[in-house]
């Protein structure tokens, strides 16, 4: 695909800025190690797309909140150097260069983080947030791969791209994008992926899917599209932590899932909060997994003052004289011999048979109309105490009442009116197949056993309308799927690929295509050819990399600044 915003080469200067090499993309820019040629120190440069360069309104939010990181000075945040716009018009911001690596990369290497470890990051990173909030700053995008981890160990918190500033006027500017979520879906707050306004509470809850992932080794919720998952996080609890990773520490998991609340008044309300808290953790002493905590703490022992230990002589001296002088009331008691125990014999089977043919009578008297329940019943007790007196009157009573109801039916024939039909009953695989096509949102798996069940022909021929209709509901959920597929991937700028799928959809679903659905893939169809014609172009989709690579899966070193996820 062409460009007319190449990337920039090494050795290429910048606006002051020598290139070196390319160190990662995202949704919002490139980053590359540079070199500052006025001060000679090594800096990160991220450089905009030219799509977006365009876009007046996006370049004063890029460049207000580029300023606003700038304000920030902490050890534990990347700093920002610089910001500005080239000669030719490359939108670029310089920050802070880190040499070390990202926690993705830790986590795909190590798989899995010591406790400890985790509660060391959490609190540095708690702290970054802190200093952030107190400028007014979210940052809107925690995850593993904006938290850096320099050679020396300590945290770096990166990509403030996506911040704004806690104020209703930037929403009434313009600055935020309607119908679109800012995030990444595995570490997406409940509120955020709504598109709901957010706080500093947002960025707790992404900091505890990290944390959950970090010691959990995976996200606390998985699903095949990002869709899928941003659901999971609206509506499932996450799998309890030490369930899952058994030994973690019980305070290191409460912590975790508070942060995981979906109610963000039930989650730590600030980072000091939660600051204070793991710093009290990291203080206690570890205790083995499944010991008791002891609610109270204990006193130092010291030795027994002198009047404590009068005390319990004085109250030994009072228990023994007690003690002695029932004694000697004994002795006076005279004793009085205990009468042999009763021995109750159980019932014997002749009783027992007796007692149930008690029962059978009390029913026949105030059932007096029900022939068919006293056989029943007779016939019970005859099977269940054979041998028996009662079994045998029981046998007498069911031949004496069979007579009776055949010389009634002799004299008074059954009505000419046949009985109704039975109602035809649904075959279990189709009953399952509406089951699941009655849910409102069908997962994968869901669909999946939805087709292995329809695939099988119709059982009997008053069921083969069923099977169709409901293969035709499955064809529309399909559909509905591959739209959502289509609309992401546009939202991604992946003109190519949504022109390929958007042809292999109508040639595969011509007949589930209603005007509404076939409007859609117009219009889908439409943007990217649109696009194309415009020469816009992503870095994430460049020439080497493929144009149908999969985005969800792709991991840069320095995370993806915004996934644009439309709200459905």
């Amino acid at each position: 695909m062409t460009t007319s915003h190449p990337l920039p080469e090494q050795g290429r200067r910048i606006a002051g800025y020598e290139v070196i090499s390319k160190l990662g993309q995202g949704g919002m820019g490139a980053v590359f190690k540079a070199r500052q040629l006025s001060l000679d120190r090594i800096v990160a440069l991220k450089i905009l797309p030219k799509q977006l360069t365009d876009k007046t309104d996006f370049i004063s939010r890029f460049s207000r909140e580029a300023r606003m990181t700038g304000q920030l000075n902490h050890p534990n945040i990347i700093k920002v150097y610089d910001v500005g716009r080239s000669q030719t018009g490359i939108c670029y911001y310089a920050m802070e260069f880190v040499e070390g690596e990202s926690l993705r990369s830790v986590i795909e290497r190590e798989g899995k983080l010591a406790p400890a470890r985790v509660l060391r990051l959490l609190e540095e990173v708690a702290r970054a947030l802190d200093h952030a909030r107190k400028h007014g700053i979210i940052h809107r995008d925690i995850k593993p791969d904006n938290i850096l981890v320099d050679m020396q160990g300590n945290v770096k918190l990166a990509d403030l791209g996506l911040a704004k500033e806690m104020d209703a006027s930037a929403s009434l500017s313009g600055a935020s994008m309607p119908g679109t979520v800012i995030g990444t879906p595995h570490y997406m707050s409940p509120e955020q992926a709504e598109g709901k306004p957010v706080d500093t509470r947002s960025d707790l809850y992404s900091l505890g899917a990290t944390a959950y992932h970090l010691v959990a080794g995976t996200p606390p919720f998985s699903a095949e599209t990002p869709m899928g998952v941003v659901t999971k996080h609206l509506t499932e609890t996450p799998a309890p932590l030490q369930a899952k990773v058994p030994g973690t520490p019980a305070g290191l998991a409460k912590v975790v899932h508070r942060l995981l609340e979906k109610d963000p008044a039930r989650r730590f309300q600030t980072p000091a909060e939660l600051q204070a808290e793991v710093a009290r953790l990291r203080q206690e002493r570890p205790s083995p997994p499944g010991a008791a905590e002891d609610s109270h703490p204990r006193k130092p022992a010291g030795k027994t003052p002198w009047i404590l230990a009068f005390s319990c002589i004085l109250v030994l001296g009072l228990v023994a004289a007690a003690a002695l002088g029932m004694a000697g009331k004994a002795r006076k008691t005279p004793v009085v011999p205990t009468p042999p125990a009763v021995v109750v014999a159980p019932p014997s089977a002749e009783e027992i048979a007796d007692q149930e043919e008690q029962g059978v009578t009390r029913y026949a008297s105030q059932h007096p109309d029900d022939a068919q329940g006293l056989l029943q019943k007779l016939g019970d007790l005859e099977k269940a105490h054979p041998g028996t007196r009662a079994a045998a009157r029981a046998h007498r009573r069911i031949r004496d009442l069979t007579e009776m109801l055949a010389q009634q039916a002799v004299k008074e024939p059954a009505h000419e009116t046949p009985p109704p039909p039975l109602p035809h009953l649904i075959p279990p695989a189709l009953a399952e197949a509406q089951g699941l096509l009655a849910r409102e949102t069908p997962t994968p798996r869901d669909l999946a056993r939805l087709q292995e069940l329809l695939s099988a022909p119709a059982p009997s021929p008053e069921d083969a309308p069923l099977r169709e209709e409901l293969q035709r509901k499955l064809r529309r959920r399909q559909l509905e799927r591959e739209i959502e597929t289509l609309s992401a991937m546009l939202l991604r700028h992946a003109w190519d690929a949504v022109l390929l799928r958007t042809n292999a959809v109508r040639a595969e679903y011509a007949g589930a295509l209603d005007d509404p659905r076939k409007a859609e893939l117009d219009a889908l169809e439409r943007r990217a050819k649109r696009a194309l014609e415009r020469g816009s172009w992503h870095e994430d989709f460049e020439a080497g990399e493929g144009v149908l690579k999969d985005w969800s899966t792709a991991k840069p070193p320095w995370g993806r600044s915004a996934v644009g996820i439309r709200r459905i």
